[in-house]
This record gives structure tokens, C-alpha cells and sequence, in this order.
């Protein structure tokens, strides 16, 4: 009894060093955001910075024309690209780019909006990219696209809602890939597999065939568990770690005489 009560003390100290909590952003709800007109901005658990020119800052977007209806908002930049509030590939192309710090985070979720498959508003199938860097080295680069419309003369059929992907998880469209609506997807089930990300860098690709805007999309939100984190315990928390350890070493002594 004495030898189980110890053990649990041991382990119940551990639990108070360690800590890890999902952390969803919503991002631009209301049309506004504290990152916009900044180059970079630090959110609970994770810092943005938005590039594509010398200038480029965060800005909003929404869509108030939506099914299932309500508004729906997403974070861009306004920098070298065609469009603010969208993550575009002209010019060279615009990024967002998240860091999680030094603990990483393993991410859950994201969404993006405004991510058509033609010909609304002159684009192509859209497509975007993620390239991560992993806490533990190494890279990979993710993709997501919209797929072509078999009928670009109905442009309301509600046929086309699909995406090509090499993302791992799952994906649900949101709202429909039509010029009426606000063509968001939302990605799911660990998108990038279950490994402690670093960070994570949102790009546009250019597609062949598109006559104004090509590749942009904003974020609308992204969902992570940060890394644990060591916390400093209280001396209650130090007392039962050494209580514990003692109780161990004093049981294993006891076994070795008994032998």
C-alpha cells in the first residue's frame, strides 16, 4: 500500500511540471483582427508575420453572401498581391507564416476562405500551399486545391465542391465554391499528421489559365495543442517528488537485503 501510494505521488507531481491545452483562433471575426496593419503580431501560443513586400501588413477579408448564411472572415495581407485580406500569389506572391515557439505545437485544424475553382472572378482552380518545418528537423511541403468546374456555364450547380490534396486528416466544404458564396474549406483530423510543428508558411501557387486574381485565399481559423511545457512547481509539488523518489529508493533497498 505504502509502495502504491508513493508511486502515485511521484507521478501526480509529474503532472503538475507538464501541460499542454488547444488553443483555437478565429481569425478577423467581425471584420477586424489586432494583427491588422501589423507585419507581425503575437496570439496566444503563437506568433504571425505576414510577408510579400517591403510594406506588407495583415489585413481582413469577408464574405457576407454565404450558405449556410452569416458572414465569414479571414485573415490576409495587404502587401505585393492584387487583392488585401487575401494571401495572393501575384508579384512574387504573399505569405503568412506561424510560428509555435520552441515547445511546437501539433496542429488540429485550419480554414481558409475566399478559395474558388473559376471562373468566379476570373481565377483558375485555386490553389494554395503549406510548408512546415517540424520541432523535431525536417520539412515537408502540403498542397490543396480547388478542382476545375466540369460546367463553368452554371456556376451555381454546387457540382464542383472538391478539393485535391495531399493533406492527411479529412476536409468539409463549408460553404460552396460559387461567386454567391465564400468558398471555405475547412481542414481537419491533424492535417499535418500528429508530429510537433515549428512552424507553418501559407503561400499562393500561380495556376496555369487564370486571367485576374490566379491562386489567394485567407485563413479563416486554426486549432493547435501547444508542446508541453515545463512550469515551475509550488514546494508542495518539490516535497511530494522527494517523498516519492525517497520511497522508491527505500523499497528497492528493501528488495536487494530481502535477496
Amino acid at each position: 500500500m505504502f509502495r502504491k501510494i508513493s508511486l502515485f505521488s511521484s507521478v501526480l507531481a509529474l503532472l503538475f511540471v507538464v501541460s499542454a491545452s488547444a488553443s483555437p483562433l478565429n481569425f478577423c471575426g467581425g471584420g477586424s483582427d489586432p494583427a491588422v496593419n501589423l507585419g507581425s503580431y503575437a496570439y496566444p501560443g503563437v506568433t504571425a508575420t505576414a510577408a510579400g513586400g517591403a510594406n506588407a501588413v495583415f489585413s481582413c477579408k469577408t464574405k457576407d453572401s454565404v450558405i449556410p448564411g452569416g458572414n465569414l472572415y479571414g485573415l490576409g495581407v495587404n502587401g505585393q498581391g492584387n487583392t488585401p485580406g487575401e494571401i495572393d500569389s501575384l508579384n512574387g506572391g504573399e505569405s503568412i507564416t506561424f510560428d509555435f515557439g520552441p515547445a511546437g505545437a501539433g496542429v488540429e485544424e485550419f480554414g481558409v476562405m475566399v478559395f474558388y475553382n473559376g471562373p468566379e472572378f476570373g481565377d483558375p482552380g485555386e490553389k494554395g500551399q503549406v510548408e512546415v518545418t517540424f520541432l523535431a528537423g525536417g520539412t515537408a511541403v502540403y498542397f490543396f486545391q480547388a478542382d476545375a468546374d466540369g460546367d463553368p456555364n452554371n456556376n451555381s450547380d454546387g457540382v464542383t465542391n472538391t478539393v485535391t490534396s495531399n493533406l492527411l486528416g479529412s476536409y468539409t466544404v463549408v460553404s460552396p465554391f460559387t461567386e454567391n458564396n465564400a468558398g471555405a474549406v475547412q481542414f481537419t483530423g491533424n492535417p499535418f499528421g500528429g508530429a510537433l510543428i515549428r512552424s507553418l508558411k501559407f503561400t499562393a501557387i500561380p495556376v496555369t489559365g487564370g486571367t485576374n486574381n490566379n491562386s489567394d485565399y485567407a485563413i479563416s481559423n486554426l486549432t493547435f495543442t501547444g508542446g508541453a511545457t515545463e512550469e515551475i512547481p509550488e514546494p508542495g509539488t518539490y516535497a511530494m517528488m522527494g517523498l516519492g523518489l525517497l520511497a522508491v529508493g527505500f523499497l528497492k533497498r528493501r528488495a536487494a537485503k530481502k535477496a
